[in-house]
């Protein structure tokens, strides 16, 4: 219930649309209803002699195609309409949806694999969307017409209409049995299909690796395991949905049979007329008609039952805290601190406990250290990507979680080793973070990236679009446009996330040139597995296992002889 009515919140902006659909579902419903009525009395108006009262049957004819007529354009009204509502609640969900995952934690997406995300955000609200169509499709007109059609055999005849009366629960008994034990299966149906558009995603994505290593039968295997658990609770789901609607008919002909046979029987007695049989029969098949259709499509429904709840559950999921009561973080000196600072991504693993460390203003501070030391998740830290579990982060005086996050984020222009274009034009996504900047503010940042040779190069030059990620440049060309990108803005802090790991040591000393400019009169954070590109640091943090073992110039941490001199010697065979 709690889905039908979160779902129902999408409708509310719709209630004009809706009142109107329900009135033609409403006056259609009726007018259908009628006509077997006057069917029935068009027959009645030949008698047993043979003669025929032509007045009355014209007249009922008349009638009948006028019904006919007025049914099928309200059925074509309510149709287009409800296409509408449909429509608008599947933009208002793909909204909210896609705003929601702007306000979510870097968490969950390091949690959830983008395939999965994007099976939610578009084929499961699709689901719903069909779903809901097809329901509302069949309840509205099938609830009147139900309803109708009984109270019209009360009105031919009460005996007969307890019959149908006492016959009825086994409809809903039959349907509701097995759409329960079909429910289960549409849920795990839904799931596999996000886990089969996760792995196809990641596989399509990483094709050259693939290929490169020769994995295209793992690749497979491992679709084609989850493709298999999709079939075996997609058919599940099918066949038992499907037992509802030859069950439910089945109990429909057989109450047919029997109206029939008690129809022939009355007429026989006198207390009936043929016609009246004819309009019983008619409405007993018009009360069962809209459970038959509406089980017919209970496969749909509940798949779409099933899609709502995975949707909903990405809405579930918790966002950013909102920090609109909270004040931007004022102009202020860029020296940070950590005090006393422990960080875990999961509570049960600590990576980085008590650490305390002063970073002065304007200072090059590069961090250095093993894999998995906790280089980058400093850098989440201080961006607020993550919340320390325990202490606190300034930037001046100021405690960074006492103000708004995007204020925090504005104090840094950061490059890292993923490099994220978009589908866009090389200037677009230059001027990302400076929609207003000019065609010459975006030449000279290209220039000073060292990327304004290989655009020129390009079919249309700053003008040519880029696929997703970009995957029409190489790994190398991508960081130059995203190097470019952060030249473009003036925050007062710099982050640089092995930022030239891609690119050709010419380049690098370019690139290395256009960043001490950069730097220059900037707090600024380097995370350098090439050490020789951080001797002239200011600072230099030397981390293991989420803790800063050294500090120091590099004259100094070479004379210390540890592990910050440890990784020069092994990396000396590179210089």
């Amino acid at each position: 219930m709690n889905t039908v009515k979160r779902i129902g919140k999408y409708l509310i902006g719709s209630r004009k649309t809706i009142i109107a659909v329900a009135l033609m579902a409403l006056v259609g419903s009726f007018a259908g209803l009628l006509i077997p009525y006057e069917t029935s009395l068009a027959i009645d108006c030949i008698f047993p002699s043979g003669e025929v009262d032509m007045e009355g049957l014209g007249f009922r004819v008349m009638l009948t195609v006028i019904l006919l007529v007025v049914n099928a354009a309200l059925e074509y009204g309510f149709t287009a309409l409800l296409g509408r509502v449909c429509a608008k609640m599947i933009c208002s969900m793909r909204e909210e949806g896609f705003s929601h995952l702007c306000a979510m934690p870097l968490s969950y997406f390091d949690s959830t694999s983008r395939g999965d995300i994007m099976s939610r955000f578009v084929n499961d609200i699709e689901t719903v969307s069909e779903g809901l169509q097809q329901l509302l499709t069949q309840l509205l007109p099938g609830i009147v017409t139900c309803l109708g059609s009984l109270v019209m055999i009360f009105v031919i005849d009460w005996k007969i209409a307890l019959v149908v009366l006492a016959i009825s629960p086994l409809y809903f008994v039959i349907a509701s049995k097995l759409a329960k034990y079909s429910s289960k299966y549409f849920k795990k149906q839904q799931q596999h299909l996000g886990d089969l558009t996760a792995h196809a995603e990641e596989y399509l994505g990483a094709g050259q690796v693939v290929r490169g290593y020769a994995l295209e039968d793992e690749a497979y295997r491992d679709f084609a395991d989850i493709d298999a658990k999709l079939y075996d609770n997609g058919w599940k789901a099918q066949f038992c949905s499907a037992l509802v609607n030859p069950t439910s008919r089945l109990v429909v002909n057989l109450t047919y049979a029997i109206l029939g046979a008690a129809g022939c029987y009355m007429i026989t007695g006198g207390s009936i007329t043929l016609g009246l049989v004819s309009g019983i029969l008619t409405y007993a098949n018009h009360f069962a008609k809209p459970i038959n259709e509406l089980t017919g499509v209970l496969t749909q429904i509940q798949a779409a039952s099933a899609a709502a709840d995975r949707y909903f559950g990405m809405l579930d999921a918790p966002m950013e805290p909102d920090e609109s009561d909270l004040p931007a973080l004022p102009e202020c000196e860029e020296n940070v601190r950590f005090d006393g600072v422990s960080f875990g991504y999961t509570p049960e693993k600590t990576l980085i406990e008590n650490l305390s460390l002063a970073i002065p203003d304007n200072a090059l501070v590069a961090i250095v250290g093993p894999t998995g030391a906790g280089k980058t998740t400093l850098v989440n830290l201080l961006m607020r990507f993550y919340e320390p579990t325990d202490g606190k982060i300034l930037i001046g005086e100021n405690e960074i979680d006492r103000f708004r996050r995007q204020s925090v984020r504005d104090k840094f222009s950061m490059v890292t080793q993923d490099t994220w274009l978009f589908s866009a034009s090389v200037k677009e996504n230059i001027a990302f973070a400076k929609p207003d900047a000019t065609d010459e503010e975006i030449i000279k940042a290209a220039k000073r990236a060292s990327a304004h040779d290989f655009i020129k190069r390009l079919p249309d030059g700053y003008d040519t679009v880029i696929g997703d990620d970009g995957d029409r440049l190489s790994h190398g060309q991508r960081q130059l446009i995203s190097i470019a990108r952060v030249m473009m803005t003036d925050a007062p802090m710099l982050i640089l996330d092995e930022a030239t790991s891609s690119v050709d040591t010419m380049t690098e000393l370019r690139i290395q040139k256009a960043f001490r400019t950069l730097m220059n009169g900037r707090t600024s954070f380097v995370i350098a597995h090439r050490l020789s590109t951080i001797r002239d640091a200011d600072l230099i943090l030397v981390m293991e296992n989420g803790d800063v073992v050294e500090k120091g110039v590099h004259e100094t941490l070479m004379k210390q002889d540890g592990l910050y001199a440890k990784l020069l010697r092994a990396a000396a065979g590179e210089y």
